[in-house]
């Protein structure tokens, strides 16, 4: 299984299923999607595949005019996504805040896969605080990989805010009250579940090669 694809499907999977926890539907109105890689790929796709959405806008440094033309979405500046997006979805490699709160709509909902480092962001600190919901795939992670919860938590920003993991949400049937956030740095039995689904379908159609080792 090509790990940089497993990756990618996974990662937006997870930020659909946050979407998904946060509206508590399918309609998700706006989507903007800043970054045009692979992962940004794959964002659109799942997302169009699984949510109404009324258009999608892309925003990048480079390439978006591209993505935008494959998936049918608007090629933007990112102030226009953010002031026009309900829900967006950062999938880059920027080590400074793409997400602006200063232009986000009063409710909305944020995925942001980037920022792996302590000291990198890709959400500002006004974002942080108009936030209800701060959502991560694992508290461990995010405690010690990345900037975005690291710094505000240092600030003190993450106080009085709903602090939960996706899974213990969905366990428990917790309402997510937006403005929400989802950060997630990537876990490894994400990777499994996921690879093991694929194995699974793999061999329901037959295809794919068997390697002994």
């Amino acid at each position: 299984i090509d790990g940089a694809t497993l990756t990618a499907i996974r990662t937006a999977a997870a930020s659909v299923l946050s979407t998904e926890m946060a509206i508590n539907g399918r309609d998700i109105g706006n989507l903007g999607i800043i970054g045009a890689g692979t992962e940004a790929y794959y964002h659109a796709k799942l997302a169009l595949e699984y949510f109404k959405v009324q258009k999608i806008y892309i925003s990048a440094r480079k390439s978006h005019f591209e993505l935008a033309r494959k998936i049918g979405g608007e090629a933007t500046d990112l102030e226009t996504l953010l002031k026009n997006s309900d829900i967006i979805f950062a999938t880059t490699s920027s080590n400074v805040p793409v997400v602006l709160g200063k232009y986000l709509k009063d409710i909305f909902h944020v995925s942001s896969i980037g920022a792996h480092t302590p000291d990198s962001r890709e959400i500002d600190d006004d974002t942080i605080v108009k936030v209800k919901s701060y959502i991560v795939d694992s508290l461990e992670a995010v405690s010690k990989e990345s900037g975005d919860y690291i710094i505000p938590k240092q600030r003190g920003l993450l106080e009085n805010k709903m602090i939960k993991e996706l899974g213990e949400i969905i366990d428990k049937g917790i309402k997510v009250e937006r403005p929400s956030l989802f950060k997630t740095v990537g876990i490894a039995a994400e990777d499994n579940v996921t690879a093991h689904i694929a194995y699974e379908e793999a061999s329901k159609r037959g295809i794919g090669v068997n390697v002994s080792i």
